[in-house]
C-alpha cells in the first residue's frame, strides 16, 4: 500500500474534487432511475422505442424507413435522440433504461465538460471545480437527467461542441477540432429545438467578441 501516498501526490486536489464531484453526480443520477422521479411516460418511452425498432428494423412506428422525424402523436420529435437510442436498445433492450441512458449519460458528462469549458474561457480551476460541484448537485440538472427527454442530452452536446471549438486554436490538428466541433453543434441542433435558436446565437456572440483586441477569441477570427 506504500504506493498510495505517492498516488495522491501526483494528483492535484482538483482533479480529486473532479472525480469526487463525478462519483456524486453519477449516484443522484442512477440511483433508482427506472422509478424516480416517476416511472417513464408516453413521450419517454416512444424514444426507447424508436431507438429499438431502427435497430432491428430501420423504421418508426408507422414503418417509414430511416425517418428525419418521427410522428410521434403528431408533435414531430427530432430525429437526434431516436438515433442515440440505437446504441442503448442493443444492450439493454426494449426497457426503461433505454429510454432514460442518454439523459443520464449527459448529465455525468455536462460535469466534466464544464470543468473543461471554464478552465478554457477563464484558466481558474478554482472556478472550474467550482462550476463542477455546482453542475454536479444542480436540481434542475438533476431531474432533467433523470428524465428521458432530448434537452438534457442537447445541452451537453452543445456544450461539447463549444469546448472542441475553443480547443481548436489551442491544438495543432485544427481540422480535427473543427469537424468534431461542427458534428456536435449540428447533432445539437437535430436533438433538440431551442438549439437552431441558441447554438447561431452563440456563434454570432463569438464573432462579435473576436473583434476585440484582448478577447480569448480574437486569434480564431479569421478561421
Amino acid at each position: 500500500m506504500n504506493f498510495l501516498p505517492k498516488f495522491f501526490t501526483k494528483i492535484s486536489i482538483f482533479t480529486l474534487l473532479l472525480i469526487l464531484a463525478i462519483f456524486v453526480g453519477t449516484i443522484v443520477r442512477t440511483w433508482k432511475i427506472t422509478t424516480l422521479p416517476f416511472p417513464p411516460n408516453g413521450d419517454e418511452l416512444s424514444f426507447g422505442y424508436f431507438g429499438w425498432s431502427l435497430l432491428h428494423f430501420g423504421t418508426d412506428e408507422y414503418g417509414t424507413h430511416l425517418p428525419i422525424n418521427f410522428p410521434s402523436i403528431g408533435d414531430y420529435k427530432y430525429p437526434g435522440l431516436a438515433y442515440l437510442n440505437i446504441i442503448p436498445a442493443a444492450i439493454f433492450g426494449l426497457s426503461e433504461i433505454t429510454s432514460r441512458f442518454w439523459s443520464v449519460f449527459s448529465g455525468i458528462a455536462l460535469i466534466p465538460l464544464i470543468y473543461l469549458l471554464v478552465i478554457l474561457l477563464f484558466e481558474s480551476r478554482i472556478m472550474a471545480v467550482t462550476t463542477a460541484w455546482i453542475i454536479a448537485l444542480s436540481p434542475w440538472s438533476i431531474t432533467l437527467s433523470r428524465t428521458g427527454y432530448e434537452n438534457h442530452p442537447a445541452l451537453t452536446l452543445t456544450v461539447a461542441g463549444l469546448c472542441f471549438l475553443l480547443l481548436f486554436k489551442r491544438h495543432k490538428n485544427k481540422i480535427l477540432f473543427f469537424v468534431l466541433a461542427s458534428f456536435l453543434l449540428t447533432l445539437s441542433t437535430f436533438t433538440y429545438a431551442a438549439e437552431r435558436i441558441f447554438i447561431p446565437l452563440m456563434l454570432i456572440i463569438i464573432l462579435i467578441l473576436s473583434f476585440f483586441k484582448n478577447s480569448e477569441f480574437s486569434s480564431i477570427r479569421k478561421q
